[in-house]
């Protein structure tokens, strides 16, 4: 239960600084990949917000946000958003991003935009389940190499997450329960078949309302036990979604249906 963990906004030095440990322990970075306190401190003074989790007085999580011009436009980039292991599955990180959603509308902001792992299943099924957000840009190692306990072997890959504040949307899978939606294996860009073994099928003319796009169920445990597989994956992965969005779709879905899990892409 998350009744006893308050969420707030967060302007003192000692609470950025408890948030660089925190960081260290929910993704094994080194201090020197943390975001330092003081950039905290800065950005939260100058039209960022950085909004925290506490549990008794102990910071448990927090998310960061800061100003990002696009076009004619301002956004709030969500750069980090974190939850102690201790305490994850308990909704704080849901809590975490709706206040600041209730933030970046009260402060003018129209939409909240971040970067997430798309093989990652856990933070793709919050992201399009829970929150509703739909992805038109794909970016190609973004990050460089990353060494972290998390990111290390594979390239840092990243969909570019857009969060309309103003919009209560729900996807298709959190509105009908995920592992009762069904898409028929001819609009599958990339799957496996019955013996595990990965397909990618050309799209031709892109005339499809929809097609899906699958990824490895746990790519943690696939890293781990084959290294070459997984960075076929996400060479076949990436190859597939950057068509798909050139040709005018966008990622707006995702679906778990164990032992499988894909998104959704369609014309907006």
């Amino acid at each position: 239960m998350t009744g006893d963990v308050l969420i707030e906004e967060l302007y003192q030095m000692h609470d950025f600084t408890e948030s660089h440990t925190l960081q260290r322990t929910v993704w094994h970075m080194t201090p020197g990949e943390c975001i330092l306190p003081h950039i905290m401190k800065a950005a939260s003074m100058n039209g960022g917000v950085v909004i925290g989790a506490k549990c008794d007085g102990r910071l448990v999580g927090f998310c960061f946000g800061f100003p990002a011009r696009r076009g004619d436009s301002w956004w709030l980039w969500s750069f980090v958003t974190g939850v102690d292991p201790d305490f994850q599955g308990q909704g704080i990180g849901y809590r975490l991003k709706q206040a600041q959603r209730v933030w970046a509308r009260e402060h003018g902001y129209a939409w909240i935009g971040w970067t997430f792992d798309p093989l990652q299943r856990g933070n793709a099924n919050f992201n399009f389940n829970r929150l509703g957000v739909i992805v038109r840009s794909y970016h190609v190692d973004f990050y460089g190499p990353m060494s972290d306990g998390i990111n290390t072997g594979l390239a840092s890959d990243r969909f570019e997450a857009l969060w309309n504040v103003s919009d209560n949307r729900r996807t298709e899978c959190d509105r009908t329960g995920s592992a009762q939606v069904e898409h028929p294996r001819q609009v599958f860009l990339v799957q496996t078949d019955e013996r595990g073994t990965l397909i990618q099928s050309d799209a031709a003319s892109w005339d499809a309302e929809a097609y899906a796009v699958e990824i490895p169920y746990d790519i943690g445990t696939l890293k781990h036990n084959n290294l070459d597989q997984a960075i076929q994956w996400q060479l076949t992965f990436r190859d597939t979604v950057q068509q798909a969005l050139a040709a005018g779709y966008v990622v707006d879905g995702f679906v778990i249906q164990p032992p499988r899990c894909w998104y959704v892409l369609r014309r907006p």
